[in-house]
């Protein structure tokens, strides 16, 4: 039996935070949630009103739904050309991509940036068709290692 006023003792087997300051930081951490919970409950008490409304327009579109069922027909028409759209720019992409020629891009490596740039005079491997092309210059001088 536990008097009524009295304070019971502090935790028989010891707290699950053994921290005081800890304990306190959750302890405020919970007045914390307490408040924003009822400033919660305040604002839908004071949006009552709209939540009705908001209700009775979702009645009402529903049962224009109800009534128009052909209407869910909309976002699968509209999902099916979508892809049909992005199938065929997907489709003319490869089909322009692979109208180059392997060899009209080279792929290899060059030993200095003249050979693969060119000269003043004299257009480079990456510069020699049209359109031409850039070449990147490792101003850092970068080594490749195990490459």
């Amino acid at each position: 039996c536990q008097p009524m006023g009295v304070w019971p003792p502090a935790c028989r087997n010891g707290f699950a935070v053994p921290d005081e300051t800890v304990r306190q930081i959750l302890e405020y951490a919970a007045y914390t949630s307490w408040v924003i919970g009822a400033l919660y409950l305040f604002l839908i008490l004071c949006f009552c009103s709209r939540i009705r409304e908001a209700i009775a327009i979702n009645k009402v579109a529903a049962i224009f739904v109800a009534g128009n069922p052909t209407l869910l027909l909309v976002p699968l028409i509209q999902a099916v050309l979508a892809v049909l759209w992005v199938g065929s720019w997907v489709f003319f992409a490869s089909f322009l991509l692979s109208q180059v020629p392997e060899d009209y891009t080279p792929s290899g490596t060059f030993a200095t940036y003249a050979e693969a740039y060119g000269t003043a005079t004299t257009p480079g491997q990456c510069t020699d068709k049209w359109p031409t092309g850039f070449t990147y210059k490792d101003d850092d001088n970068c080594e490749i290692v195990n490459g």
